[in-house]
């Protein structure tokens, strides 16, 4: 099943990602200039990161007990969005990039990949707890 879900949400970011970044990229370009196209490949760097960490995370937190799932996906899930805060805060002060293109790149991109982790997320959450597979018993 675990392969079957990581391939399905590997599908769902390419398809999210092909569609956004090149359209960003051309919007940004046209009405940024190089310094939009700068700040445009940045944001999409930036969430494309993110959303490998929050991959790399699932697939850690589906191999644990279900009674942890929930406290250890909120926890992840702060700890990830701190550090991009972060990163995204200290980006701004770079003068090659344009700001506003980064920042929406960013999130058009992030937006994007966070309803595809959730939709995907719930999906495999509701398969594992259905079936009672990491409790020994039936939910």
């Amino acid at each position: 099943m675990k392969d079957e879900f990581t391939g399905k949400m590997a599908g769902g970011m390419a398809i999210a990602g092909a569609v956004i970044i090149p359209l960003g990229l051309i919007i940004s370009g046209v009405f940024g200039g190089w310094k939009g196209l700068a700040g445009s490949f940045v944001g999409f760097a930036v969430a494309s990161l993110n959303t490998a960490a929050a991959m790399a995370t699932l697939k850690w937190v589906m191999k644990k007990p279900a009674g942890l799932m929930p406290t250890l996906m909120l926890a992840t899930m702060w700890g990830r969005l701190l550090v991009l805060a972060g990163a995204l805060f200290g980006l701004t002060y770079v003068k090659a990039l344009n700001t506003l293109a980064m920042l929406f790149s960013f999130l058009a991109l992030f937006m994007a990949y966070t309803v595809i982790e959730f939709i995907f997320a719930y999906k495999g959450f509701g398969a594992i707890l259905k079936s009672g597979k990491n409790t020994g018993t039936k939910l």
